[in-house]
């Protein structure tokens, strides 16, 4: 991790890590300009919707890729997937799960 202030942090909804001094383990947030019990109170908030006060924070681990078989490959690149009304196709060879 590289900590920074969270004077640095992004305030554009943007999820990141975020770290405090009540707590030791990093949580996500991000900031939030809306909440129902807090209208017109911009706040960082977790992702449960929990007002929080970071003192450092930084950016979320890029995702994990997976591994496709040569048939996902080809699915993915078919261009008519594209129009597809389906968003969600199963790949018989690897089990997988494909979305568009």
């Amino acid at each position: 991790m590289n900590w920074k202030p969270i004077t640095t942090a992004p305030k554009d909804g943007t999820r990141i890590i975020v770290c405090h001094w009540k707590h030791y383990s990093p949580t996500t947030a991000s900031w939030r300009t809306y909440h129902p019990n807090a209208q017109g109170k911009a706040q960082w908030r977790d992702d449960s919707g929990i007002k929080t006060v970071p003192t450092h924070w930084d950016l979320l681990p890029e995702e994990p890729m997976q591994d496709q078989c040569e048939k996902c490959k080809k699915i993915l690149s078919f261009e008519e997937m594209k129009y597809s009304e389906n968003s969600f196709i199963y790949c018989e060879d690897c089990a997988e799960l494909l979305t568009k």
